[in-house]
């Protein structure tokens, strides 16, 4: 059975970035830790790409370390920045920008935003299919939870929701 466990947080958090406290990276650690033993879980993949470890300045994000600690396989989701430029994902930063040149509409900001976390969310997809390891974690954004959990079931496969938006309030 095809089964994974969904973890949303911020990026900032994900990777354990300096505007991040130690405490707080610690108790991601821990709690990361505790649903891996809680779901038996062999594999971690998350919404991150090498370039995303560059821009926030980070040589791994804490559930990459997790794994290398635990033996598990990883997966880093995220495609890198030539793929996304060939799929026509872009970043939100980028699309309000092109919206403000361009004389869009909220709306239309919006829609683009949206149609481009899509498109990124089924490249995730693909690659866990492709991953094929079983029980997995998954860190994501949490914008992208409730629709990523969305797509994943369509595909089939088992998804247990954690923490939409660690660390919840």
């Amino acid at each position: 059975m095809r089964k994974l466990v969904l973890f949303g947080t911020s990026h900032s958090i994900q990777c354990g970035s300096a505007e991040v406290s130690q405490e707080t990276v610690e108790r991601l650690q821990e709690v990361l830790e505790t649903l891996c033993d809680c779901h038996q879980i062999i594999a971690i993949a998350e919404e991150w790409s090498e370039a995303s470890s560059k821009r926030y300045g980070v040589s791994e994000t804490v559930a990459k370390r997790i794994s290398i600690n635990r033996g598990y396989q990883h997966l880093y989701a995220d495609p890198p920045p030539e793929v996304q430029n060939k799929l026509a994902i872009w970043n939100e930063g980028e699309i309000k920008a092109a919206g403000s040149y361009k004389n869009w509409s909220k709306d239309q900001i919006h829609a683009e935003i949206n149609n481009s976390y899509r498109k990124r969310e089924n490249y995730w997809l693909k690659g866990l299919e492709e991953f094929n390891v079983w029980p997995a974690l998954f860190v994501c954004g949490s914008e992208h939870f409730d629709p990523f959990a969305d797509l994943l079931r369509s595909a089939g496969i088992s998804v247990h929701e954690e923490h939409k938006d660690w660390p919840d309030t």
